[in-house]
């Protein structure tokens, strides 16, 4: 596999989720975002269950598609929009409200503050569990976000139950 599969899988994630977010695929699939993030799950776990001895390219391109999957339908914390994928323009976004908060004392930016601070420490502890957990776990270390995804989901659905229950 190249360089060009692993950006082909990246668009193709990316063109899915703009078909998701259209709201086109709701008409064939209820719920397409607890779906989505059922699937980057499943998909997850499953390559955890892969040998070693695949390579890496085999790893990377499913890898690719759900990132391209994750920066279309899941780029919002409330108003503010953050990047999931990679922490660089979430540290702008933190230096410039921290600059407004602290420097122009603009009470109003102590929320994007707060809020791009906790996805870049989440971000970090994330990067440092990752290496901890690939080192003792090897493959089987992808895992980890899988449950993590799973989890998500799980408070997902629960959330919007006690939506529709208190409606």
């Amino acid at each position: 596999m190249t360089v060009a599969a692993m950006l082909g899988a990246f668009i193709v994630g990316v063109v899915l989720s703009s078909h998701i977010k259209s709201g086109r695929v709701d008409k064939l699939v209820a719920q397409p975002l607890r779906w989505t993030m059922a699937i980057q799950a499943a998909v997850l776990a499953g390559i955890g269950f892969l040998p070693a001895t695949l390579p890496n390219s085999l790893v990377v391109v499913p890898i690719s598609f759900l990132g391209g999957i994750q920066i279309v339908l899941f780029r919002s914390i409330g108003d503010l929009d953050y990047m999931p994928l990679a922490t660089t323009d979430n540290l702008r976004r933190v230096v410039e409200a921290g600059y407004d908060f602290f420097v122009e004392k603009d009470s109003s930016s102590r929320r994007p503050f707060t809020v791009y601070a906790v996805v870049i420490g989440t971000f970090a502890a994330g990067a440092i569990a990752g290496a901890f957990t690939t080192r003792v776990w090897g493959l089987h270390a992808i895992w980890v976000p899988a449950g993590v995804l799973a989890v998500t989901l799980i408070l997902f659905v629960i959330d919007h139950r006690e939506d529709m229950a208190s409606k």
